[in-house]
This record gives C-alpha cells, structure tokens and sequence, in this order.
C-alpha cells in the first residue's frame, strides 16, 4: 500500500498535530521546515520547534538555507538531534523566503540543487530527501532536470508538489506535471530504485487515489488537506469520507 505522509506545516506541524496525525495513519510526519541559518546561529525558537514526544518512532525534519554550504552545515547539526531523514526544502513559494534565497529559490539555479544535496549527502548518514516544485515560474518548469540532478547526487526519496513557485497555490495541482518528473527518474537507466511522492490538492480519499494514478506516484504527502481534519489520513487509508462524531472530534 503507498504511504501517506503529513508535510512539514510552517506553524502546524507541532508534536500534538504530528502525534495525532500518526494515530490517525499518517506513516511519516515532520517537524516544520527549519532555517539553516536559524540552525547556524543558535536560534532559541528553532530548537524549541525540534522537540519530540517518545511515541514518534519515527520522526524527519526539513530545513532550508540560501547556499549549499549553510544547508549542509544545519544538516550536520540536524543528524546529531536523532531524526530519522532530513528534507530538503527546494519549494517553498513564500515571498520572505524565496528573497533570501531559500525555498523554490533554489530551482532557479540547476547547479545549486545539485551542490546542496551532494553536500548534504556527506553531512548525514540518515536519509536525505528533496522537496521542489515544477520549476520557478511557468515559463521556467524544469522538474526534469531538477529530478536528474537529485538522483544524480543519490538522493534517498524525493517529492514534487505540482505547481511552480509563481502559481503558490492559485491553480489546479498540476497532476501531469509530477507525471513528468516522476517519468524523467523512471526512465533514468541504471538509477537505484527510490520512493517518489506526490504533493498537492489532496484533500480526501478520491483525490488521494488520483495522485497516485494519475502520477505514477509511490507515496503521497496531504498538506492543506490536513488542516483541522487529520482524519483525513483515516479516510484515506480505509477509502471513505466519515467524518468524526463529536466524542472522536473531542
């Protein structure tokens, strides 16, 4: 069965929604996404928001950061807190993000994707992961290319959520566009074999089952679909729509 993953919601992903979330059947949640350069300098609030409550067996963490070396150091640092994978953030469209240079900045230059991961990689011994977009703008979709260089520096799963940074979240995921990307690695020859997700309008069972037929996805990541309703995962998992009766919702 594919995998349902809670992403890392910038002031939502805390342990009590993580905690419930797995109860509910999410099969891997994160801390929300971290600033390497908040790592870097010892940011009281960013290591307040890596607490973790003994139920979570397994646990990742995602950070972002303006330049490969400074992600590669706040993944050095990440490694030694015990998580169990490390993302990297490649997508994020918020504009004081993006300014600094983090996020789906990243997209906008190929040879830093590769130089971020490729040092990651040598700072962790944990699985290390990439999230992107389809590229910058419309005008600028290169979620084949990013795909390369991702599996060309092994990186151990990646997720490609179906918009480009320009479109936030104005438009339809754009279903045919993970397609794509999820293509570009399959059709890669001698590429070891690793989990691909799909990220996107998931906001129930239906439309989770159509990320992953429509994709080709292995494991899908629910973001705003989770938000005041993490049975949502329940749903998913079982294929209904029940919602919860008051006791349960309590």
């Amino acid at each position: 069965l594919p995998i349902f993953f809670l992403a890392p919601l910038a002031g939502v992903s805390d342990v009590p929604f993580r905690r419930i979330s797995s109860e509910l059947g999410a099969g891997l949640t994160y801390v929300e996404m971290l600033s390497a350069a908040a790592i870097k300098y010892k940011n009281k609030r960013t290591f307040e928001m890596m607490a973790r409550h003994k139920s979570e067996t397994i646990l990742g963490v995602q950070v972002t950061g303006s330049n490969a070396i400074e992600v590669s150091e706040a993944v050095a640092v990440l490694d030694k807190q015990g998580f169990d994978t490390i993302d990297i953030n490649m997508g994020c469209p918020v504009r004081k993000v993006v300014g600094s240079g983090c996020g789906s900045a990243i997209l906008k230059e190929p040879e830093r994707v590769s130089e971020t991961v490729k040092l990651s990689k040598k700072a962790t011994t944990k699985p290390l992961t990439a999230k992107i977009r389809l590229g910058f703008t419309r005008d600028q979709v290169n979620v084949q290319e990013t795909v390369a260089r991702l599996c060309a520096e092994d990186v151990d799963m990646f997720t490609i959520h179906g918009r480009t940074r320009s479109e936030g979240y104005s438009v339809p995921c754009d279903k045919a566009g993970i397609q794509l990307g999820i293509h570009s690695y399959k059709s890669q020859s001698n590429t070891k074999k690793i989990p691909t997700v799909g990220n996107g309008d998931v906001f129930c069972a239906t439309s989770a089952r159509q990320m992953i037929t429509e994709t080709g996805c292995d494991a899908v990541m629910v973001s705003r679909g989770a938000l005041g309703n993490p049975w949502v995962f329940k749903q998913i998992l079982e294929q209904n729509h029940n919602h919860p009766n008051f006791t349960e919702w309590l």
